[in-house]
């Protein structure tokens, strides 16, 4: 019996369903390898054992699918972040910008409009003096 997910390939070799299970053990030093009819008893029902390797390869492909699947959506989260803050950090750095110009213009204006009062103070004291200034002489007729 094998398990067929939509939008996948068939199986490979790697996940066909063997008939002997897999022995998940390691090797002690000091003792001696173990052999497959040391592990497992010939005297066995043949069914437990496959209804066994069924629910263990069923896991493992769960298992796998599930790592796969935490896998993309860690990716997708972490493009999804590095977008939205490259997004944002171009906008503070487009606005941050956008306001030293206006302050080097605001600086700009500043100067220019106290030149303008300098310039205006001259002229009102220039123009106090010749209106109070007697410009048109005397004459006096005998």
């Amino acid at each position: 019996m094998s398990l067929l997910v939509l939008g996948e390939a068939s199986e490979s070799e790697e996940e066909t369903i063997v008939d002997r299970p897999i022995v998940y053990a390691r090797a002690v030093l000091g003792e001696a390898a173990e052999s497959d009819e040391d592990v497992y008893d010939k005297n066995d029902n043949k069914t437990s054992t496959e209804s066994n390797q069924r629910t263990i390869n069923h896991n493992e492909f769960f298992h796998k699918k599930l790592v796969e699947s935490n896998i993309a959506l860690w990716k997708s989260l972490n493009a999804l972040i590095r977008n939205v803050v490259l997004s944002a950090s171009k906008q503070l750095l487009s606005a941050d910008q956008l306001l030293i110009k206006s302050q080097v213009s605001m600086q700009s204006a500043l100067s220019s409009v106290k030149v303008s009062q300098t310039n205006v103070k001259q002229l009102k004291e220039k123009t106090e003096d010749i209106l109070t200034a007697n410009f048109i002489p005397e004459i006096n007729i005998k």
